[in-house]
């Protein structure tokens, strides 16, 4: 569930993170999971789990093992496009790979989360969580003129109620596609 808490990224924050990630030679390999939060709106753990046998850079697909749901814990899976930005930063994984079968070098999901508040602390960012880059992804597929269904087909909400709190369209944007 969200909180009020969530919030946008700011410019120059995109690049400043990156920018802190390269620099943190222990850190690089947060580089391409930045982008992925945002290029994918998935979460900590499902990136995390992400093994090189779910992409299918052919079909250009992501395929998510036991996406969160409220009521179901396994067998939640979905498929979501592996959009261009994606797939270069799925590209970028490729040089840190140190387990075979997984995406991110890292075994435990936590691992992210003090990699970003190194990363966060190194740029000088304030009150951004791991989790805002996904709030940021959802929220640039509304800016695109995406409708709630296509959103939550890459989201995995399956409450479609949870994607009304996001910024929807104005009416001049509207009237400009009438």
């Amino acid at each position: 569930g969200g909180s009020c808490l969530e919030r946008r990224l700011e410019d120059g924050e995109f690049s400043a993170l990156i920018v802190a990630a390269q620099e943190t030679k222990t850190r690089q390999w947060m580089v391409p999971v930045i982008e992925l939060a945002v290029h994918t709106s998935m979460r900590r753990g499902e990136l995390a789990r992400m093994r090189w046998q779910d992409l299918d850079f052919e079909a250009g697909t992501i395929f998510i093992r036991d996406r969160k749901h409220p009521t179901e814990k396994i067998g939640n899976d979905q498929t979501i496009p592996m959009f261009p930005p994606a797939r270069e930063s799925l590209e970028k994984a490729r040089a840190f790979s140190k387990y075979d079968d997984l995406v991110i070098p890292i075994r435990c999901p936590k691992s992210i989360t003090s990699a970003f508040m190194t990363i966060t602390k190194r740029a000088k960012i304030e009150n951004l969580r791991f989790h805002d880059l996904r709030h940021e992804g959802v929220s640039r597929l509304f800016e695109r003129g995406w409708s709630i269904p296509q959103v939550a087909a890459v989201s995995g909400h399956r409450d479609w109620a949870q994607l009304k709190r996001y910024p929807q369209l104005k009416a001049e944007t509207l009237l400009a596609e009438y």
